[in-house]
């Protein structure tokens, strides 16, 4: 396979997997429901922002590299 997309699938499926950690982290083993409405709202929110965070740095990481190897192919002489 070639490196470049073992590179690109590797920092996808490394993307999933910390957005899958961290969603499993945030809701299931880390209760909220025993915590007062005042500690858990921003708590929540705080995960929240993260997973956007993440999605939207993994985006513009696949997005580059995926532009950068179209462009190799497209543009090669």
């Amino acid at each position: 396979m070639n490196p470049k997309f073992e590179r690109f699938f590797s920092v996808l499926i490394a993307i999933i997997v910390l957005g899958i950690v961290i969603y499993a982290f945030g809701y299931y083993s880390f209760k909220l429901e025993h915590l007062p409405l005042s500690i858990a709202t921003p708590v929540r929110a705080i995960w929240s922002t993260l997973l956007v965070l993440i999605g939207i740095v993994g985006s513009f990481f696949l997005v580059r590299d995926s532009f950068r190897v179209l462009r190799r192919n497209l543009f090669r002489k």
